[in-house]
């Protein structure tokens, strides 16, 4: 178990690095081919694309490693709370404002914890 659980961790780090890289990549081609950027729809998908990946990578982490979370997955998990929290009707306009800075720095962090939990994994099995 524990080595599976050590390869999903370095295949889910790469898989996100990979994934951020080409929604950053995208964004600058298009940066650079229109010589300014627009707000487009396309846009919008790469937050829904490295969204829905790292969603999904973090309930597994989570679900996978039980009670033994690192305590930087314990603060992503307070961040996306209060993310989810900030969706309630009332909060609505704000909670998507916020989101729409924030998404970025969050997608980097998860990132950077992903390459932290696979290394501290390689160190101990």
């Amino acid at each position: 178990m524990k080595t599976k659980f050590r390869n999903f961790k370095q295949a889910d780090a790469w898989i996100q690095l990979i994934a951020l890289g080409v929604v950053v990549f995208a964004f600058l081609v298009q940066l650079i081919s229109e010589g300014q950027f627009k707000w487009s729809h396309d846009f919008f998908y790469f937050y829904y694309i490295i969204g829905s990946f790292q969603l999904a990578s973090f309930f597994i982490n989570w679900f996978l490693a039980g009670y033994k979370q690192s305590r930087e997955r314990k603060i992503f998990a307070y961040f996306l709370l209060v993310f989810l929290i900030g969706l309630i009707p009332p909060l609505t306009f704000f909670g998507l404002f916020a989101l729409l800075f924030l998404s970025p720095i969050t997608a980097v962090f998860y990132v950077y914890l992903n390459f932290q939990e696979a290394k501290e994994l390689a160190f101990f099995y």
